[in-house]
This record gives structure tokens, sequence and C-alpha cells, in this order.
């Protein structure tokens, strides 16, 4: 089981428990939705996995998170990469780029 680092926001007038995944909160201390989380860690790294987005931002749904993305103009380009899995069996996963620099086509 993957661990989701959470960090403790008291500055979050939404925020029912006062704990959230890190980085999901803007610069004022409001919450971010994933959409908004997804876009701007595209827009400022580039790219993101599956397990990346499930790791630091506790999104179960990435391709969803894409999906939503793309019928609002994003142009996000999928990678299919092959990667070898800790019993030594193969996979394949989708990691997402932000093209045209994140300009919405």
């Amino acid at each position: 089981m993957a661990l989701v680092q959470v960090v403790f926001c008291s500055a979050c007038p939404d925020c029912f428990f006062g704990i959230y995944s890190a980085r999901s909160c803007d610069a004022r201390g409001a919450v971010m939705s994933q959409y908004d989380t997804v876009i701007g860690h595209l827009a400022q790294d580039g790219s993101l996995s599956q397990i990346e987005a499930l790791r630091l931002y506790g999104v179960a749904r990435l391709a969803a998170r894409i999906e939503e993305l793309r019928n609002d103009g994003f142009v996000i380009r999928t990678e299919r990469r092959k990667v070898t899995k800790k019993d030594g069996t193969k996979a394949t996963i989708a990691v997402y780029h932000l093209e045209a620099g994140y300009a919405r086509s």
C-alpha cells in the first residue's frame, strides 16, 4: 500500500479534518480540486503518471481528470512506457505530458 504524504492545513476554510495531500492547496490556502491540482502539476513538472498522482495528491482516477482537461481544450499527450514491476513481470503504464506550453487548443 502506498502512503500519501499529508500536511496539516489550518488556513483552508473548506478543510474538514485539516489534512490534505501535499501540494493540494493554493498560495492562499484554498483547497484545489483534483482538476486544478493535475493541470498545475503538468504545467510545472511537464508529466504525470497514475502512481505519481496517487502518491503525491491522492488522485485515484488520473485518466478521468486527463479526459476532463482534454475536453476543456488542453493538449495532453499520452506516452506508453514499459516498466518492470517488483516481482519481475513487465507492465505498460501511461505517462501524461502537457503539450504546446499548456495552451488550450
